[in-house]
């Protein structure tokens, strides 16, 4: 049943805490199918004893949770840090080309051809 259709995931704002609801629906042509709710419950895990996942899901599902969070606005914390330091890094470099410039006494940047200037051309 599940190759005929299409699974979607959709992120929504819980109204009365703002936590976010996480809803899947299976569309095919017998209509739409949506994933029974379920509570995250834990129990005490003894070593040494199987642990079985928590939750099993085709890869082509999850990378439709992911993408629902990043259009949900929701992003890894890892993410958000690596942009930082991403951007600071932008910063940086426009700092030293200005600086360049000024040391070549270039005037117009968008005339600036690193070959030549290096080769003596």
């Amino acid at each position: 049943m599940m190759q005929q259709g299409q699974i979607e995931v959709d992120i929504l704002q819980n109204p009365y805490n703002f936590e976010p609801w996480i809803r899947i629906y299976y569309k095919d042509h017998a209509g739409v199918w949506l994933a029974k709710p379920m509570k995250l419950e834990f129990e005490l895990h003894h070593p040494g004893t199987p642990t079985p996942p928590t939750l099993e899901l085709p890869r082509h599902v999850l990378q439709q949770i992911v993408d629902a969070f990043v259009k949900a606005g929701m992003k890894p914390e890892v993410h958000s840090e690596t942009m930082g330091k991403l951007q600071a890094m932008e910063n940086h470099l426009q700092d030293m080309r200005r600086i360049s410039f000024k040391l070549l006494d270039l005037q117009d940047q968008q005339s600036f051809e690193p070959t030549k200037m290096m080769l003596g051309g």
